[in-house]
């Protein structure tokens, strides 16, 4: 395997027939064996979308990783953080660009796996956006773009406006959306041009989708980097600030039972790429995918309301009647090996 290809995790291409599929290197399912404690383990995804900025940066973020000599060439790559992939919360970092390049299908015969996109993938870039808001988001906690790699502030909007016009990408709770951080460089212009920058940028974002920004992003944040500075102290801010970061989307998680392991993850992020590539239209449902194999059976309104009837007859009232349901059904939804922390929301996102 090339180097390349160690990090490679997801792609786009095009088939003989014009139409899109999604490649994967099987990335994510590789690390699984390397942890220590994949059950007891629960990883943090951290996307980096960019270039030549974003390397620079993820030299200084990862002084212990090799970023020069690893590179994706796909439109996603996917590599653990050495310094804390044996601790309980290993970071995974998430590199990525805006702009995918169309492979031919047989580039990847046999060293990934291949699913045909259904759904009708208008270009390139509008398929590698889906990827990165219906795929790869859901399973995030910091999006960190690096605003020098892309070609203006517009664009970076743009991207962030297209993935906010899918709606939301998976029935989890709002708090525990990615938390998007806009890394930007330090001008000659002062302090005060550089609030005014951030405030523009704010309100160009803000106007007609205030409220449909928390379908993909529970918070919005700006750095700014000091060019003047050292590439070690440069950063060593923006370290800080995803530390900070990170450590909340953990409490958020927790709090939320929202907390996965790493072996729920991996197969979590298996049938959300099943579901992408058939239904992207439709956010991902966590609970409902515990239960692939054994759907809800049609049957069971039918079957509660005789139950219900049965037990009018016999002089139950529904207050005595309703924890015998309701313990019925957690009980069909607590599957085997299903991740306890979504006991909660079994019930509610039964339908």
């Amino acid at each position: 395997m090339g180097q390349a290809d160690e990090i490679s995790w997801l792609d786009i291409g095009q088939r003989r027939d014009q139409g899109h599929v999604l490649w994967d290197y099987g990335r994510l399912k590789q690390l699984l064996p390397e942890l220590v404690a994949p059950d007891s383990q629960y990883p943090a995804l951290c996307v980096f979308l960019g270039n030549k900025t974003r390397d620079a940066g993820l030299r200084q973020l990862y002084p212990q990783n090799n970023i020069r000599r690893h590179r994706s060439n796909t439109a996603v790559g996917l590599r653990r953080d050495i310094r804390s992939f044996n601790s309980a919360r290993p970071c995974l970092i998430v590199e990525g660009n805006l702009t995918g390049g169309i492979q031919d299908s047989l580039y990847n015969c046999g060293i990934a796996e291949g699913y045909p996109i259904t759904w009708d993938a208008t270009s390139e870039d509008a398929t590698v956006r889906t990827v990165l808001a219906r795929l790869v988001f859901p399973f995030s906690d910091i999006v960190c773009i690096f605003a020098a790699d892309l070609p203006s502030h517009t664009y970076i909007i743009d991207f962030l406006l297209d993935c906010i016009n899918l709606g939301a990408a998976s029935t989890l709770p709002t708090p525990v959306r990615p938390r998007i951080v806009i890394v930007f460089e330090r001008t000659d212009g002062g302090a005060t041009s550089e609030i005014e920058e951030a405030e523009a940028f704010y309100q160009q974002l803000s106007v007609a989708t205030f409220n449909a920004q928390r379908e993909l992003f529970s918070a919005l944040n700006i750095v700014r980097l000091d060019g003047r500075l050292s590439e070690i102290a440069r950063y060593k801010h923006l370290s800080a600030f995803i530390a900070g970061q990170l450590d909340d989307m953990t409490m958020v998680r927790q709090d939320h039972k929202a907390l996965f392991n790493a072996r729920h993850l991996v197969a979590f992020f298996q049938s959300a790429r099943e579901h992408l590539v058939e239904e992207a239209h439709l956010p991902f449902n966590f609970v409902k995918a515990t239960r692939a194999d054994r759907p809800v059976a049609t049957s069971l309104s039918a079957h509660l309301a005789h139950y219900q009837d049965a037990a009018m007859l016999a002089g139950v009232d529904y207050g005595q009647l309703a924890p015998s349901i309701a313990s019925a059904l957690l009980m069909d939804h607590y599957r085997p090996g299903m991740p306890g922390k979504l006991t909660n929301c079994v019930v509610a996102c039964r339908g």
